[in-house]
């Protein structure tokens, strides 16, 4: 067992408003599928760590950047609430 660990707390969550939940499940599927699906291709070496840029490039394509900020604008929220 480790000691003299100090406990952190957890992350501020991000409760999502209804619209919002329908809004990020649907963003959240195709995201999840290509993440799964490249890391799986990184590791077994079908898809080379050279092209990770391109890769990042294409989750960005694909709504990341939507994605996160409904995420953060929803944990925003609750903070302020708090």
């Amino acid at each position: 067992m480790v000691e003299n660990l100090e406990s952190m707390p957890p992350w501020a969550p991000a409760p999502l408003e209804e619209a919002e939940l329908e809004q990020a499940s649907l963003m959240a599927t195709p995201l999840k599928d290509m993440v799964d699906t490249n890391t799986l291709q990184f590791i077994v070496g079908e898809r080379d760590l050279g092209e990770w840029e391109t890769f990042h490039a294409e989750l960005e394509a694909s709504g990341l950047d939507s994605y996160v900020e409904l995420i953060n604008s929803a944990r925003d929220r609750f903070v302020e609430q708090s």
